[in-house]
């Protein structure tokens, strides 16, 4: 179990890395930091409203076929998608 957590672990701070590396605003990276302080792995200092950033929505793309695809820019955005 422990092993099975380790890795499950390691797959989600992969997948915070790459939402990382992409990232293109501080806007992006404020809410990649929000994620990991919220779940522990970052300790954060007390924001100042006038410093939060609005988050960007999610991607949206329209495919040749006409469905629409959406992509969270993190993980957080990810889990509310429909």
């Amino acid at each position: 179990k422990l092993i099975a957590d380790g890795e499950n672990e390691l797959i989600y701070i992969d997948s915070v890395f790459d939402a990382a590396s992409r990232a293109t605003s501080n806007a992006e990276i404020s809410e990649i930091k929000q994620e990991l302080a919220a779940n522990g792995y970052i300790h954060t200092n007390t924001v100042n409203k006038k410093t939060q950033v609005k988050p960007k929505p999610p991607m949206h793309f329209v495919t040749d076929d006409g469905y629409d695809v959406y992509i969270g820019r993190n993980n957080i955005q990810n889990d509310k998608l429909p």
